[in-house]
């Protein structure tokens, strides 16, 4: 006499939660990837900003006798010509911009071939990546002359900067960094990342 038994055996429910497990694992990678290129972006898009607004202020400032005793960013906070974030009650003096994640941005007024640099501080390596390797413009059209990391930004605007500057093809025709050179430059969490214009 034969007996039918229904159910699964043990091998069949270790596959499938094999299965899940490789499943939750990717999902947890993908997810995690989507969430540093959100703050990636939003870095840049707040550089941005501040780079566009600086742009209109630098003659401002240049001819502004007063200005010379303060910071750009102080300049430009008084003006409330920086992004909405550092207008908020929480940044009652955005000579210090913090954004979120620590990120902290300056504007740096320079004077020379090189107007002014936006500099980002306190990036992850990834966003840096991102960072660097996003088209920043032409100098017709944004202003963007070149960026570095990890190097003072009067080095680039001097020409004496280490090799770790970014002024690809160039000095009129910038372009962002190439992938390899972005993974080389950005080793570390934390540098100094300049974005310079005119």
């Amino acid at each position: 006499m034969k007996t039918n038994e229904d159910g699964r055996s043990m091998i069949e429910m270790l596959g499938v939660l094999a299965i899940i497990g490789v499943l939750s694992v990717g999902g947890f990678s993908l997810v995690n990837k989507m969430h540093n290129s959100y703050e990636a972006n939003q870095v840049i898009e707040t550089a941005g900003e501040l780079a566009s607004r600086a742009r209109t202020m630098a003659r401002e400032y240049e001819e502004d006798e007063n200005s010379k005793k303060a910071s750009m960013n102080s300049y430009l906070c008084k003006a409330k010509a920086v992004p909405d974030i550092f207008l908020s009650e929480e940044f009652d003096d955005c000579a210090n911009m913090v954004g979120a994640n620590g990120i902290t941005y300056n504007v740096e007024y320079i004077g020379d071939k090189v107007k002014y640099a936006v500099q980002i501080e306190g990036a992850t390596e990834e966003m840096c990546v991102q960072i660097v390797t996003t088209n920043w413009g032409t100098p017709g059209s944004s202003g963007f002359m070149g960026l570095s990391v990890g190097t003072d930004v009067k080095a680039v605007n001097t020409g004496t900067a280490s090799d770790t500057v970014a002024l690809i093809g160039n000095k009129d025709h910038p372009a962002p960094m190439g992938i390899g050179a972005a993974a080389s430059a950005c080793s570390e969490d934390g540098l100094t990342i300049n974005l310079s214009f005119r």
